[in-house]
């Protein structure tokens, strides 16, 4: 096993060093990131500015990286070394939206191995399958509702698939709310 060796001559730097698009007074790069286009935003600025970079959202400062090996290291010390923005937890709390996303320390440790055993490489292989015929099912859905000329919610249909698609690979079990047109867990949802 190799040592780690730091140099001692490198100089660290902190958050407010690291490079960061021009934004506006208080606001930062609000304004900035169209949530169509949040993901292409980045990707050009890690492009302009490199990786790691600094984008600020209002006062409150966010790292972009772009190595997967590092996120990946991230991942693996949450929430011992790294922890998400810590209002988060709090607010999804008081709003009901507490769980999975939002969760740290203690509460999602068990929570992180559930979601890695349901997303290892030979469940997610194995899933290919359930996968595409759910999707199959989607697609004979939207094609039954274009040839009778009704308008449907795509927030709607994409909920219906989102819960068939989560429900089978976390629980094994295909709530079919594809083929019905009042799903339960729909207005749960809702």
């Amino acid at each position: 096993m190799a040592n780690l060796q730091l140099d001692t001559d490198e100089i660290l730097r902190t958050l407010a060093d690291l490079p960061c698009p021009p934004g506006l007074p208080l606001l930062g790069n609000l304004f900035q990131m169209a949530p169509a286009k949040f993901h292409l935003t980045l990707e050009r600025w890690a492009v302009q500015y490199g990786s790691p970079f600094r984008v600020q959202l209002g006062m409150i400062p966010m790292t972009v990286w772009t190595q997967a090996d590092l996120f990946q290291t991230v991942m693996r010390e949450r929430p011992h070394l790294y922890r998400r923005f810590a209002p988060m937890e709090s607010v999804m709390t008081e709003s009901g939206g507490d769980g999975l996303f939002s969760a740290e320390g203690a509460a999602w440790e068990p929570q992180r191995r559930l979601i890695m055993r349901a997303l290892s490489v030979s469940n997610i292989k194995a899933f290919y399958q359930t996968l595409s015929a759910i999707t199959e099912r989607f697609l004979t859905r939207l094609q039954t509702a274009a040839r009778e000329h009704r308008t449907l919610e795509m927030f709607d249909e994409l909920t219906r698939y989102t819960v068939d698609v989560t429900s089978t690979l976390s629980f094994d079990e295909d709530p079919h709310t594809l083929e019905q047109e009042r799903a339960v867990v729909q207005e749960q949802l809702a």
